[in-house]
């Protein structure tokens, strides 16, 4: 099988990569081609068997939401899409796996491969959380309706995609979010200790990932309000141009002990941030696709706290890893949140079979037999 996988930004790297090396361990027969951007830095984790094709254009992030940045956001989506579509012509691939791209214009390009070759399409995002200049709910609906196939991870994105789009469901498979099971194992008190954080036996609570107003970053903060010996970590990046503020004046109207780290956290950092912590928290208002977050909590085999929204409701259902709250409720959250406590320190191993089972059946592994069933079959599967 020869399979292009096309990403039009480095956004979605850190799971396309990771896809693309499982393929290759999964299947001997898979000829995969890797189109990206030229200063992709997840490439360098590639699969020897992965040939990258980093052709295409990276978008000027400077000076963000000015006229010059808007041109320039214009320019490359377009030539990027354009530069995709040729090589579809040119190099008459078997499979063509489109992870990411820009709908407002991809919406007037992207049928002029998918009459002739066999695209699926990976809605990662059904309705993107953030409004954009550069997707519509129009423009969604015209790819959904082009693309011959759709992959989706969860069943809640899947009947997203019936609901507000008409999709047949004869046309969308389901097939998870993968996740990394290999990682260095270390303490709760060496992971503190490397944070500069004196927890004294305090209930470790992490919130982990860019920080967005919809994450409910707000909501978890008032939550902790009263909450005995609770400890929350923020590890995560403010949107351009957005401050902290907000959530510093709540810190300390609440008077919840905070260790911040606001900024981009690299790799290095996020193993000793999870294994640091007792509970993942996300509090999310509203939310429509998987969280990478969530799917890192059983990664490290954290329980989690987390809104009902999007799928986290069919996998705390399924194994059993953590306990579901109201959305935008943070009173809610605070009882959850006490509940969380009481739970781990009675029992601290009281989710581990479950979060066992869920990284198992998670693993990038199994995502990647699946993308090849369905690529082979031409047609949907369910992750069953």
């Amino acid at each position: 099988m020869k399979l292009l996988m096309y990403e039009g930004s480095a956004g979605f790297s850190s799971y396309t990569h990771k896809l693309c090396n499982a393929l290759c361990e999964v299947s001997e027969d898979v000829e995969i081609f890797y189109i990206t951007t030229r200063d992709n830095k997840e490439i360098l984790g590639l699969n020897e068997r992965v040939t990258l094709v980093p052709v295409l254009k990276d978008y000027d992030e400077s000076n963000k939401n000015s006229i010059r940045w808007f041109i320039n956001r214009v320019y490359v989506s377009i030539y990027n899409i354009i530069r995709r579509n040729r090589m579809c012509r040119v190099c008459r691939y078997d499979v063509i796996s489109i992870q990411f791209t820009i709908p407002i214009f991809d919406q007037f390009l992207i049928k002029k491969i998918c009459k002739k070759y066999n695209v699926y399409y990976t809605a990662h995002d059904v309705i993107p959380p953030n409004k954009s200049r550069f997707w519509s709910m129009a423009s969604l609906h015209s790819i959904y309706s082009l693309v011959p196939q759709i992959v989706v991870h969860t069943y809640g994105n899947k009947k997203q995609l019936e609901t507000h789009f008409g999709v047949d469901e004869g046309k969308i498979s389901v097939i998870h979010h993968g996740m990394e099971n290999d990682y260095i194992k270390r303490t709760k008190e060496q992971c503190l200790h490397k944070l500069g954080i004196d927890s004294d036996n305090e209930f470790i609570l992490l919130f982990y990932g860019a920080i967005r107003e919809q994450k409910g970053l707000d909501d978890l903060i008032i939550a902790l309000r009263d909450v005995d010996n609770a400890h929350l970590i923020i590890a995560g990046a403010m949107p351009y141009g957005e401050s902290f503020d907000r959530y510093d004046h709540l810190i300390q109207e609440n008077q919840v002990k905070v260790t911040k780290i606001i900024e981009y956290v690299p790799f290095e950092l996020t193993e000793y941030l999870f294994q640091a912590c007792d509970v993942v928290c996300l509090p999310y208002k509203y939310f429509y696709s998987q969280s990478g977050v969530f799917m890192q909590s059983i990664q490290y085999r954290k329980p989690v706290i987390v809104s009902d929204v999007s799928s986290f409701g069919e996998y705390i259902t399924k194994y059993k890893i953590g306990i579901l709250c109201n959305p935008d409720d943070s009173i809610d959250l605070h009882n959850k949140i006490i509940e969380m406590k009481s739970l781990i320190m009675q029992n601290s191993d009281i989710f581990n079979i479950g979060l066992e089972k869920a990284a198992i059946e998670n693993s990038w592994y199994e995502s990647a037999v699946k993308h090849l069933k369905v690529f082979s079959e031409k047609g949907h599967v369910d992750d069953q």
